[in-house]
């Protein structure tokens, strides 16, 4: 029985249901007692609210409800309690997003259309040549022409092709915002020539200009055929012919062979000493075989003053020289001096 606001209850065990629209159905037991005023409190939970999570046609995003992973897109009817919730939603390669989603009544319906921002933009790559290689970041993405996905920032470019010079650049993308790259001339690689003679200190030549002295490593544009001379006073001539790749490295080696003229020395008197370059050939008259180079010629005999002179002698053309030797005078004796004691 009923008595206003309370029941009469034997004492023992008793099972409660109860039920409104928007709410959960409740069922709990309870124990009475032999007191009397006793009061047993019960509280209905509303109906949650059904919230389903898309994000247009890229599917498999994760979804955090109030900090806690509850599954991917697409997802339907995810039961929330009322009152605010943090959602994030979170796919690769896509901006972040976050929203506060508030359910106001039981057992509400509420769908949440995402569309991910793409935290990347679409990037045009074109070169001159084309096919060239594009290193983002130092991994390849592709060869031009290219159309590359990359991510929102900064990145470090280059740009590779066989036998011409790399270029690099940096590009700092806009998320979401498609870009094209400016136009990357790709120069030819240069060549590379290596000249050596024996002797060394010869001089090159690089079609009639002058490029340095042996030994010597050259630039010389690629692919075009190239006269290499290399020359040294006194001996033969060498020209060479070379056409190297771009990008590639060529070697010459070569030996000039030394040039002579004959120079014939005489003296007045005969049988005089020949020093060529400082070293003792023999005496006059003679005909000597020297290469074609500048030489000091000196002329030397006892009692007689030193001839010296120099000489370049000509292949093919004998120099005659003649050494006038003039005699050394003897110094002048003076009278004796005569020292008188007193003994």
């Amino acid at each position: 029985p009923r008595i206003g606001d309370r029941y009469l209850l034997r004492p023992g065990e008793y099972q409660l249901r109860a039920e409104r629209a928007d709410h959960q159905p409740l069922s709990r037991s309870f124990t009475v007692s032999a007191e009397s005023d006793q009061l047993f409190a019960f509280e209905l939970v509303p109906n949650p609210g059904l919230v389903s999570f898309t994000t247009g046609r890229l599917q498999g995003a994760a979804i955090e409800i109030d900090g806690r992973p509850v599954g991917a897109t697409p997802m339907l009817d995810v039961e929330l309690g009322l009152g605010a919730h943090e959602v994030v939603i979170r796919a690769d390669r896509h901006q972040v997003h976050r929203e506060t989603l508030t359910v106001t009544r039981p057992g509400e319906r509420i769908v949440v259309d995402v569309e991910l921002v793409p935290a990347w933009a679409p990037i045009s790559f074109r070169s001159n040549p084309v096919g060239a290689t594009v290193v983002v970041d130092g991994r390849p993405a592709g060869t031009t022409p290219l159309v590359a996905e990359l991510g929102a920032g900064g990145h470090r470019l280059e740009f590779k092709l066989a036998g011409h010079q790399s270029v690099e650049g940096h590009l700092q993308v806009q998320a979401d915002q498609p870009h094209e790259y400016p136009l990357v001339q790709l120069d030819p690689a240069p060549a590379r020539l290596q000249v050596f003679s024996l002797p060394d200190g010869a001089t090159v030549t690089i079609d009639g200009r002058f490029a340095g002295q042996t030994p010597a490593t050259l630039t010389v544009p690629p692919d075009l055929d190239h006269d290499i001379t290399i020359a040294k006073a006194g001996h033969e001539s060498r020209v060479e012919r070379v056409r190297i790749a771009a990008g590639s490295t060529d070697r010459i080696e070569v030996t000039l062979e030394p040039l002579y003229g004959e120079v014939e020395i005489h003296s007045t008197p005969t049988g005089a000493d020949v020093y060529i370059d400082g070293e003792q050939r023999g005496m006059t008259s003679q005909t000597l075989k020297l290469s074609t180079t500048v030489h000091t010629v000196e002329v030397r005999k006892n009692g007689f003053q030193p001839f010296a002179t120099t000489v370049t002698p000509e292949t093919g053309l004998l120099e005659t020289l003649h050494a006038e030797l003039k005699r050394v005078e003897p110094e002048p004796v003076g009278p004796a001096n005569t020292i008188t004691t007193s003994q």
